[in-house]
């Protein structure tokens, strides 16, 4: 009786909780590297870093429209790298979590199995 009560819980309250507490971690991943936000404003200045060009000289238009130009790469580049390396996190996550839930199922007849090994083995 314990022991079906045992593998009920094993198999159904386990693997559910296993499950949230990976939704869990991979909704505080996304909140981590603030993935929403870092689309959102993709192609924003980096550090919101733009310059005004009011009343300027053609030259000085032409080198505030670089600045804000190279601004606007430069925070395109560094979201990019964090989206990517925040990509990578997800997957190594997901598979930790294919492995883990692999884990979980396969553990109780592991453990019977090598009890079983183990007096086999020890006539």
């Amino acid at each position: 009786m314990i022991l079906k009560e045992w593998f009920s819980y094993w198999y159904k309250e386990g693997l559910k909780d296993c499950w949230l507490w990976f939704r869990f971690l991979m909704v505080s991943e996304i909140n981590f590297f603030s993935i929403p936000l870092l689309f959102k404003t993709l192609f924003s200045p980096w550090k919101k870093d733009q310059i005004i060009a009011q009343g300027l000289s053609l030259q000085e238009t032409i080198q505030v429209l670089t600045l804000n130009f190279v601004s606007r790469l430069v925070g395109f580049v560094i979201r990019t790298v964090v989206l990517f390396l925040s990509l990578v996190a997800l997957l190594a996550l997901a598979l930790l979590t294919v492995v883990f839930l692999l884990f979980w199922i396969v553990l109780p007849f592991l453990a019977i199995g090598l009890i079983v090994f183990f007096f086999i083995t020890k006539r």
